[in-house]
């Protein structure tokens, strides 16, 4: 009985996951899929040897890269990257089922889990967008793993090596799978009510796995790229403030696990900018609250362990222990949404558990739930459709973002619209003044239609803002000697040279306007 149950409730997941998805298996190749996929060339033509030194795309992403250039086709079209990330988000929720069952679930509540996981419209950036795969990738390796260590790896020596083999390969996917450790040390400390120094020895092929990718991601050749203000501003304040932002921000993304509503594609600078004093009582209200659930492990186990998932999960991408790449960005509560849905998931099993009246609203619960959630789900994956439907979506839904009119204008430069494509770094620079890549094309844009004096006057707002970007100033000067202009370019020359001493080019340059300031004939920089 209890097999065909759980037949039942895996043909459910699968069911629900693929019936959402479906239309999504249509859409194109949408925004940061076009660098990774169609702008760069496979591993087997880079070589091997050559792709496994390289950092392409974050740390060491290096399963998550080897995947999408399987899926390859010619013509190169992006059906088959949806299909495989609609079966790895299959796996995910299968998985999560597997979960719930390890944790002592009822088959009822591990289904209700399953099914409010695969049918959460928080998911849809990590499933619909073809990059997303990496959080695909690194959930199933974390979850794989973790399942096998609650259920005591059966089969010994050959099961912990698999589950090491698992977490090596989510490692190699997404650098938030590196939370396995701590789910479970908090597994084995609340649940297990094992020792630490058994768990510690537990944790050792973990901790191994992690040793040597942290070897490989430090092995690479090419730089970490900096951590832009415009992706992330937190990245740019000290890091208490940092913590107590990035804590008013996880205290966002469980709003948005538990009540879906606002989910937006877009969030960088401005759309989300949590204020001091907000982001210190969120913070005070993060440690209160983990203390007062901490302190009823003893109690009630298994909810103390599925309440403190959440936070810990985030525990890599949150910008409390280390800023990350972007401020807030939806993908990321993919592997963290586990524990509120498995809490769901308990609740609703319990209610079903004692039949009759319960078993009944329990039922019509999940039923109500999955109504709401799908449609949400639909409207929200359907921002991926195709390019630049993304890129208009993102600045209507986010039309604070800076960098969504800056992506929307790229996106108008490259279909030769220079009107629409000025309108919006006009827009992006006005969101933020500082924000250098927009201001230099909108500045190109103006000279390109022969409108130099705003183009002028659109350097000079800058650098009174950054009067050290050697680069921006490099271009005012260039702009004030093709007209001549070659005294008021002087000091704007001297600063470049103050700002990057070592660059000859920008030596050069002053060399020539003095000269040309001293009588000697000119030369354009």
């Amino acid at each position: 009985m209890d097999r065909n149950a759980t037949l039942i409730a895996c043909a459910l997941i699968v069911a629900a996951t693929w019936l959402v998805n479906l239309p999504t298996l249509d859409y194109d190749f949408v925004y940061d899929d076009q660098a990774l996929i169609l702008e760069r060339e496979p591993v087997w033509e880079e070589g091997l040897s050559t792709a496994l030194v390289t950092r392409h795309w974050g740390a060491a992403r290096k399963v998550a890269l080897v995947s999408l250039d399987l899926d390859r086709r010619t013509p190169l079209v992006a059906r088959p990257f949806h299909i495989t990330n609609l079966v790895l988000a299959t796996l995910c929720a299968l998985l999560v089922f597997a979960l719930g069952r390890s944790l002592s679930l009822t088959v009822a509540g591990a289904a209700a889990a399953g099914i409010l996981f695969t049918l959460h419209p928080i998911h849809t950036d990590a499933v619909v967008s073809i990059v997303g795969r990496a959080e695909l990738l690194a959930a199933a390796g974390l979850l794989a793993a973790l399942v096998l260590h609650i259920r005591d790896y059966p089969g010994g020596l050959g099961s912990r090596a698999l589950a090491a083999t698992a977490f090596a390969l989510a490692m190699l996917s997404k650098e938030s799978a590196a939370c396995l450790p701590g789910l479970i040390l908090l597994y084995d400390l609340v649940l297990a009510r094992r020792r630490l120094a058994r768990s510690l020895y537990t944790l050792a092929p973990y901790l191994a796995v992690l040793a040597a990718w942290a070897a490989l991601a430090l092995a690479q050749t090419g730089e970490l790229a900096a951590i832009a203000a415009v992706d992330n501003p937190l990245a740019h304040t000290a890091a208490p403030w940092r913590m107590a932002m990035g804590a008013e921000i996880l205290g966002r993304y469980l709003a948005l696990t538990l009540a879906p509503i606002g989910l937006l594609p877009e969030r960088s600078y401005a759309t989300v900018d949590p204020g001091p004093a907000l982001a210190v009582v969120a913070a005070l209200a993060w440690l209160v609250a983990l203390v007062l659930v901490w302190r009823q492990r003893e109690r009630h186990p298994l909810p103390v362990f599925l309440l403190l998932w959440f936070p810990l999960a985030f525990g890599v991408t949150a910008n409390v222990v280390f800023a990350i790449g972007t401020n807030m960005a939806e993908r990321l509560a993919f592997l963290p949404s586990v524990g509120p849905c498995l809490l769901a998931g308990l609740a609703l099993g319990h209610m079903y558990q004692h039949g009759g009246r319960s078993a009944a609203l329990a039922a019509l619960a999940l039923v109500v739930a999955a109504a709401c959630l799908v449609p949400t789900y639909r409207w929200r994956a359907a921002v991926w459709t195709a390019n630049e439907h993304y890129h208009r979506r993102a600045v209507e839904l986010s039309p604070d973002s800076a960098k969504g009119w800056y992506n929307l204008a790229m996106v108008h430069v490259r279909a030769k619209r220079e009107r629409l494509a000025l309108r919006s770094f006009t827009r992006a620079a006005e969101i933020m003044p500082d924000f250098d890549m927009a201001v230099w094309w909108r500045a190109t844009l103006l000279i390109s239609t022969n409108r130099s004096a705003e183009a002028e006057t659109v350097y000079r707002d800058y650098l009174r803002l950054r009067p050290d970007d050697a680069g921006m100033g490099s271009h005012l000067v260039t702009l004030l000697a093709k007209e001549d202009r070659t005294a008021e370019a002087l000091p704007f020359a001297r600063r470049m040279v103050e700002a990057e001493p070592d660059d000859p080019k920008y030596t050069e340059t002053l060399r020539l306007i003095e000269r040309a300031l001293a009588g000697t004939p000119p030369v354009s920089p």
